[in-house]
């Protein structure tokens, strides 16, 4: 890095957080929400990582490259009822806090938000922001949660594996969502992958979403970006829509019922 890591946004909030009394239950949660925020959105932070020297390239005085096939390892932190997180520090000045024997032989990695949810993904862990000073962490469906909520405002939707044991009620909504099925048949037409679409309403540990099924050919990512982009202005009541494939094990026992979206045969041939 040419230039040294700081979040003075990001710092400042977290300094508010930790200055608001727990007895201002509603300024303190719009403290959090606001270093979320801007932990999700903006903050480039430092991850320390080890790396066998004999993976580094150094490209400057202050910056390096792993070399082809070079490991590392995330140093993790295990707090006292055992669960795990990644720490991430803001500056330099939070890693010099860390204790002698976790700064030797580390060296960092500047990462936003997608890039630790990434590195979360084989591993049951969460991240904690400066544990030496700020000490604000987040566990690993939280982050889920913030990664599910910046897809919704980045593509209008949302996607992600239900995992084994969870609760999931699937169902037919009360009142047809006629304007959101028009739009995404609309869209539909116009993507000849698609051959049949199914849509529910899905409650998922007491929240509320569309969940759309989809028959397709190819690739879903275009397909589920436009399809997100349809749906976005037709989500009212704080709705977001879920997004699953058809081939998916899930998506054969959520799509029951008559599709609301079958494709047209032009000819002989689909």
């Amino acid at each position: 890095m040419s230039e040294p890591v700081k979040n003075p946004v990001l710092s400042s909030l977290l300094k508010k957080y930790n200055e608001t009394s727990t007895e201002n239950r509603e300024e303190k949660q719009n403290s959090i929400d606001a270093v979320a925020k801007e932990f999700v959105e903006n903050a480039q932070l430092l991850l320390p990582v080890r790396i066998d020297e004999k993976y580094i390239e150094k490209t400057g005085a202050n910056s390096a490259v792993i070399k082809k096939d070079g490991k590392f390892d995330v140093i993790v932190l295990t707090a006292g009822n055992s669960a795990k997180f990644y720490p991430l520090f803001t500056d330099w000045q939070e890693i010099g806090k860390c204790p002698e024997d976790m700064k030797k032989n580390i060296q960092t990695f500047v990462v936003s938000f997608d890039d630790l949810w990434a590195l979360l993904q084989n591993i049951d862990a969460g991240a904690v922001i400066n544990p030496f000073s700020d000490n604000v962490g987040f566990n690993k469906e939280t982050l889920r949660h913030f990664h599910e909520l910046k897809e919704i405002k980045t593509s209008g939707h949302t996607e992600h594996t239900v995992e084994k044991d969870t609760p999931v009620k699937l169902g037919d909504p009360a009142v047809d969502p006629k304007p959101l099925k028009d739009a995404l048949r609309r869209t539909a037409e116009n993507y000849p992958e698609i051959k049949n679409m199914w849509i529910k309403l899905m409650i998922k540990e007491d929240e509320k979403s569309w969940l759309l099924i989809v028959d397709h050919k190819g690739s879903k990512a275009p397909l589920f970006e436009a399809l997100g982009k349809a749906a976005g202005p037709h989500l009212t009541d704080g709705m977001y829509i879920d997004m699953i494939s058809y081939s998916d094990s899930f998506g054969k026992k959520a799509a029951e019922g008559n599709p609301f979206y079958v494709k047209q045969k032009k000819g002989l041939f689909f």
